[in-house]
């Protein structure tokens, strides 16, 4: 009967420690749980603060309706980069596929200011971030992974704009390069192509009508010649001064496109590119036109 007893009572002891040991493992795994977020690109580092600021709720309405249509379109943006790096497809899903819709709205305090819309994009389906400003010094920051209100320092707001200008030349000049040796290929007398006829050229988007894709524009190819790319003008710089905009030059050997970025972050893109300036952006299929070629001067 004592052994019996004993027996009782050793068995009690194990479903007890059992049930404890079930009730400490799920409390585990539920704190464990309950930590998981989702993962942040190493490429973006956010620059917002979490300090709160109240504000016209009417503007912010306009600008997270704004946020939302922007969002969706960089994400059909870095979804077809990711599924097509580097490639001509890639461009002209961009184009077909995402768009703005026409009714996009921006606070008042941006007017029609695109600059005010400080963002970057990788090319190749790395990730985005953009920020949005409904009052001074206060907007929505958004990178692929969350949404928030935040205050953006002064100093962060200048230095967005300057990488969001440099982000969209990284673009146009991308675009362009894609379009140019998608265009070239189908010549069959390449110099005179890509000067609209002539030996050699030089194209500089500060002119007037530079944007005309006919060989009249800064860039001196006739794009309307090959018969299947079609697009209505060129890309100007962002800011296009003196200081910053597009330089084209080409002869028997090959283009070249220079530009100026302006963030110091992007100062290595510039001195790394194969171009014989360290202090300028190059592209192209001959990089040593600037400065060599006649007129072709930054």
């Amino acid at each position: 009967m004592r052994k019996s007893s004993g027996s009782i009572f050793l068995l009690v002891i194990i479903l007890v420690v059992v049930a404890v040991l079930i009730v400490v493992g799920a409390f585990v795994f539920k704190s464990s749980q309950s930590k998981l977020t989702l993962p942040v690109s190493k490429n973006i580092k956010s620059p917002f603060s979490n300090i709160k600021f109240n504000t016209n709720n009417k503007e912010k309405d306009v600008a997270l309706k704004a946020v939302k249509d922007m969002q969706k379109t960089l994400e059909c943006q870095y979804n077809i980069d990711k599924k097509y790096p580097d490639s001509l497809i890639a461009l002209l899903d961009l184009k077909n596929k995402c768009t703005l819709p026409e009714e996009f709205v921006l606070p008042k305090i941006m007017g029609d200011n695109w600059d005010s819309v400080n963002y970057t994009s990788t090319n190749n389906g790395q990730g985005y971030r953009f920020e949005m400003t409904v009052v001074p010094g206060e907007g929505y920051g958004v990178t692929e992974n969350k949404t928030e209100y935040v205050v953006i320092p002064k100093t962060v707001q200048v230095d967005l704009l300057s990488k969001a200008r440099d982000s969209q030349r990284d673009f146009d000049l991308d675009s362009l390069s894609k379009y140019i040796d998608l265009a070239s290929v189908q010549s069959s007398d390449l110099a005179k192509f890509l000067c609209n006829g002539e030996s050699t050229c030089v194209g500089d988007s500060r002119l007037t009508n530079s944007t005309k894709t006919d060989g009249t524009g800064w860039i001196k190819v006739n794009f309307a010649s090959t018969g299947n790319i079609h697009f209505d003008s060129l890309a100007l710089d962002p800011v296009n001064t003196d200081s910053n905009h597009y330089l084209y030059c080409a002869d028997s050997s090959g283009w070249e496109i220079v530009g100026v970025l302006e963030s110091k972050d992007n100062s290595k893109k510039m001195s790394s590119d194969g171009g014989i300036d360290s202090l300028k952006y190059e592209i192209g299929t001959n990089l040593y036109l600037l400065d060599a070629l006649p007129n072709c001067k930054y």
